[in-house]
């Protein structure tokens, strides 16, 4: 849920990216390289290292072992690669380290590009082979520690001072060590690095869209297949259950009100019917008190007559 609240829903949408969409060529038979736009993505280092993990993950499962290869089929360039490993679950790091040794047999190269080759984990960059570093300045002792530490990554011979030199390192210039045809890292050199034939300029909003809808794939990516998701069909019972809950509530409520309606209703009866009861009662008693005096009345009478008489 985190993550789709995090916008992994449309990420991660269908139609669901097919890794050999990635790997096409031209009319030439050159390579194409697919740049992802990761303005929004790079906000959001968790999405960010799920993609990693995902394109990976979805290349182990469906490429076959080749082994080492002249070239590799498929190279993934990350940029700003602290982001992946910044407060990332050390689950999913240690699922990301998995994954980048597996591949390599796949015919599948990983590059993390950062500022500081240190921000990328010794566990992550003990498993890359091809290292490239470009100048790095140090300012201060903490920073010419760094440098230190990396300097001592490369493998090196008397010939060269790594650390003067990648701190001396000029524009295009980098230090450079890769992995030799058995597999070993060769002795770190200093190259000229070959700038972009591509323009540095950004594009325009107009040329962004006009590019991407020109692509052969826009057709198959562009409308987003809107599912059911579980996390909405979860979200939809726990609303259902939430208002049966409410209204079960509600009748609870509503029946103790009854009853207690229905309880002052008896208690009303029952002081009516002990204010009756108390009220013929004392009817009672005076309907026997006027009777017996009346008696006492009509009693005195006859007496007098017959005395009456008697005279």
């Amino acid at each position: 849920m985190f993550i789709e609240d995090g916008g992994g829903d449309l990420f991660f949408s269908e139609p669901a990216i097919e890794i050999n969409d990635l790997i096409k060529t031209d009319t030439s038979g050159k390579g194409v390289v697919n740049i992802l736009n990761a303005t929004k993505l790079i906000s959001n280092p968790l999405l960010y290292s799920m993609l990693l993990l995902y394109l990976l993950s979805e290349i182990y499962e469906n490429f076959p072992e080749v082994g080492d290869l002249e070239k590799p089929k498929l190279v993934f360039f990350f940029d700003e690669a602290h982001l992946l490993f910044n407060n990332t679950p050390k689950v999913l790091q240690d699922k990301i380290i998995q994954v980048v040794r597996l591949v390599r047999s796949k015919g599948v190269g990983v590059f993390f590009i950062t500022q500081n080759p240190l921000d990328v984990p010794e566990s992550v960059s003990s498993q890359l082979s091809n290292r490239i570093v470009h100048q790095l300045r140090a300012y201060s002792p903490k920073e010419l520690k760094a440098i230190n530490a990396v300097a001592d990554t490369f493998r090196q011979d008397e010939s060269m001072a790594i650390k003067e030199e990648i701190i001396g390192l000029r524009t295009g210039e980098a230090m450079v060590s890769f992995a030799d045809e058995s597999g070993a890292p060769t002795v770190a050199d200093k190259a000229l690095i070959l700038p972009p034939h591509s323009s540095f300029v950004p594009l325009s909003d107009a040329a962004y869209r006009a590019l991407v809808a020109s692509s052969p794939l826009y057709a198959k990516y562009r409308e987003a297949i809107d599912r059911e998701s579980a996390y909405e069909v979860l979200l939809e019972r726990i609303e259902r259950e939430k208002s049966e809950a409410e209204q079960e509530k509600l009748e609870a409520e509503r029946q103790k009100e009854l009853e207690a309606q229905r309880k002052e209703s008896e208690r009303a009866q029952k002081s009516r019917r002990s204010q009756k009861a108390a009220i013929d009662k004392g009817i009672d008693s005076m309907l026997g008190t006027i009777s017996r005096s009346i008696g006492r009345e009509i009693a005195r009478g006859l007496l007098g007559s017959m005395k009456k008489k008697i005279r």
